[in-house]
């Protein structure tokens, strides 16, 4: 084996282990705001069901959680459930602090009538809205690495028979545009070619699901 062979599979070592370590911290990371997404709600929880309900004991773990895209600042790498678990504690601290204001006017109007409901309704609401849109708030990676590509291609292989195995995706990634943006010999892909090319498929025209193939044979 040539000494430029071991230096690229020396490389490409490096380069997967850095991958894993970012994929173990990232999971850290989900998991740190999901123990404290926990902790905190049992505290909101305990306030609204204890007999000395006061407005207190929910305001400061409701303050909590809203700040926590104040505090989680770095988003690379990109995670999904990290966005969606981040939004989700920012977003139901913020309609809990809400929710949980209006009931207190209500219950000093009505003697406590709401029993905190507000605070219920306000993080129940916020959490799925920080759930549900949390992925999109913070977006994605524009350009991402080629084993990345390759997976993002390889993952649709069900519906785009254009990248059915690996070699078709291999082939493709030699016909996507591809850019060397550091300088370091790798190579980063563009995700709006990519959804091009899985759009078109190989030829540049859409092609036919295998069901319609099939049937025109």
């Amino acid at each position: 084996m040539s000494a430029e062979s071991e230096l690229s599979k020396f490389a490409a070592d490096d380069h997967r282990l850095l991958q894993d370590l970012k994929a173990h911290i990232v999971q850290l990371e989900s998991l740190v705001i999901y123990l404290m997404i926990a902790i905190l709600s049992t505290y909101i929880v305990g306030a609204i069901v204890s007999p000395r309900y006061r407005f207190i004991s929910w305001l400061v773990p409701c303050l909590f959680l809203a700040g926590t895209r104040s505090v989680v600042r770095v988003t690379n790498p990109s995670s999904s459930l990290r966005s969606r678990l981040t939004w989700g504690a920012t977003l139901a601290g913020v309609g809990g602090t809400l929710g949980g204001a209006v009931g207190l006017l209500v219950d000093i109007g009505t003697l406590g009538i709401s029993g905190g409901l507000g605070t219920v309704i306000g993080v129940s609401v916020g959490a799925s809205a920080g759930a549900a849109l949390g992925n999109k708030i913070e977006g994605s990676d524009e350009l991402i690495e080629k084993g990345d590509a390759f997976d993002f291609l390889y993952a649709k292989r069900k519906k785009r028979p254009w990248v059915s195995s690996p070699q078709m995706v291999e082939q493709a990634l030699k016909q996507i545009p591809s850019y060397d943006k550091n300088d370091d010999g790798r190579r980063w892909y563009a995700k709006a070619d990519l959804k091009q090319f899985l759009q078109k498929g190989s030829s540049g025209q859409p092609t036919p699901p295998p069901i319609a193939a099939a049937s025109a044979s």
